[in-house]
């Protein structure tokens, strides 16, 4: 029995030391993908990259990748500007196209200039910025460093320090090793760690990547390494992908009328096979007119501007020209503020002038008087000038269209002044009374003062 239970828990230890066996084997498997390679040596590397150049102070352009960069035997080189005399403040970049992760693992041969910056660049490219709008980049230099999104870090574990590499020591050239998943960024040069950055998850996105030099003639050999990395870092199978090389507006322009109907966008990212199309609409100037997420053409107010579909893999544009009018409706009739008036001789009548609808298009007024020795008009102010009836009419600018008001002119009122000077002249009563009013008060009262006097002399007595 003993032998029997001994057996059996050797049997058991051997199966569990299988499992184990299995299991390790596994985890070797998972973690034995095989990288992507871009081979600098192939005679059709040029044809799978995707070229970038901006001049200093200059904004980026799509080109030829052979304009600034040159393949020797299983090198690729940065060469000066042919309209300058050094590469001095021009950035170059090479971005693979077939290239667009979110975590990646890069291992490469960099060979740096004393003056200049080579490197890693990954994120969403955009020609119009000198640096990648949203884009991160690991500059490498005597010190490396990270990029991301503008900002520089310089986390270290060790020293970044290390020195140029001369031509007997491996050609001059580092071995480069970037590693990007959602937990942190490192940084590998000849198999030290030179930096350990932790960022956020939120901060990366998919983007391109790619290789690149400024200011100075870099050089890349062999192949470089790319892998498929989860969020935690894990090596995963590659997809390949293709990028966005150009993005056309079927149509360039459009008139839409303000507060009419809506018009699509409509346009074509290329290659028809790009893994991204994605696009975002944007309006030099959406008080006149916007674009929505669907690219529907918004018309808002009268003027012109310009609507962009901008990829959201390479931040290639596509423009249309959007003009936008604001249509009226037609005039019907004429409208006058009254049609009866009454004025006297010297005084004036004020007429205003309406249209029918209210939102026609409103060229202005021309005003008449059927009688100018009775009354003269001036943009609806009537003058009576004489007795007598008129006729005041207002037509709109074209003459389609009138109103009328029939005006009588009656005497001029007579004024307090003149009533006074009527009196003169009349009955000369009027004229004595008014004459012996002040004598006559001033004789009662002499006979008052004279009588009062007599009353106190016979008192007296």
């Amino acid at each position: 029995m003993k032998k029997l239970k001994f057996v059996l828990i050797a049997l058991c230890i051997a199966a569990m030391a299988g499992m184990g066996t299995v299991a390790f084997a596994s985890a070797e498997t998972s973690g034995s993908v095989t990288p992507h390679l871009i081979d600098l040596s192939s005679e059709s590397f040029f044809e799978n990259a995707v070229a970038s150049f901006v001049p200093s102070g200059g904004k980026g352009a799509i080109e030829e990748a052979t304009a600034h960069w040159k393949k020797d035997g299983d090198a690729i080189t940065r060469v000066k500007n042919v309209e300058t005399s050094d590469v001095e403040g021009n950035y170059a970049a090479l971005y693979f196209n077939d290239c667009y992760l979110r975590y990646f693992e890069l291992n490469a041969q960099i060979k740096y200039g004393q003056k200049g910056l080579t490197g890693v660049i990954f994120g969403k490219k955009d020609m119009t910025l000198r640096h990648m709008a949203d884009g991160n980049a690991l500059y490498f230099l005597p010190d490396p460093c990270v990029e991301l999104k503008g900002s520089t870090i310089t986390a270290k574990k060790t020293s970044a320090k290390f020195s140029a590499k001369n031509e007997s020591q491996d050609g001059g050239y580092y071995s480069l090793k970037l590693v990007v998943c959602a937990d942190y960024v490192k940084c590998y040069v000849d198999g030290n760690l030179k930096i350990e950055a932790e960022y956020p998850e939120e901060l990366f996105g998919y983007g391109r990547i790619g290789l690149f030099t400024a200011n100075a003639a870099g050089s890349f050999r062999g192949n470089v390494e790319i892998y498929n990395l989860d969020a935690r870092g894990n090596r995963i199978a590659f997809e390949n992908s293709t990028l966005v090389k150009q993005i056309t507006a079927t149509k360039d322009s459009f008139e839409l009328e303000a507060g009419g109907e809506s018009e699509k966008f409509a346009y074509s990212v290329l290659p028809q096979n790009a893994t991204n199309k994605n696009v975002r609409f944007l309006s030099d100037n959406p008080d006149i007119a916007t674009c929505d997420t669907l690219g529907n053409i918004h018309a808002l107010k009268a003027g012109t501007t310009e609507i962009y579909a901008i990829t959201e893999d390479g931040g290639f544009r596509a423009a249309a020209r959007v003009t936008v009018i604001e249509t009226k409706p037609a005039l019907s009739g004429i409208t006058i503020s009254q049609t009866q008036g009454e004025v006297a001789v010297g005084e004036k009548l004020y007429l205003s002038a309406g249209i029918t609808p209210e939102d026609a298009e409103n060229l202005g007024f021309r005003w008449s008087c059927s009688n100018s020795k009775v009354a003269m008009v001036n943009n609806g102010t009537v003058t009576a000038l004489g007795e007598g009836e008129c006729t005041v009419t207002v037509r709109d600018y074209n003459g389609d269209f009138s109103a009328e008001c029939k005006i009588k002119v009656t005497p001029a009122k007579k004024t307090e002044a003149n009533n006074g000077n009527e009196n003169e002249g009349k009955s000369g009563c009027g004229s004595a009374a008014g004459a012996v009013a002040p004598v006559a008060g001033i004789f009662v009262l002499l006979a008052s003062a004279t009588i009062a006097a007599i009353r106190r002399k016979k008192e007296n007595v």
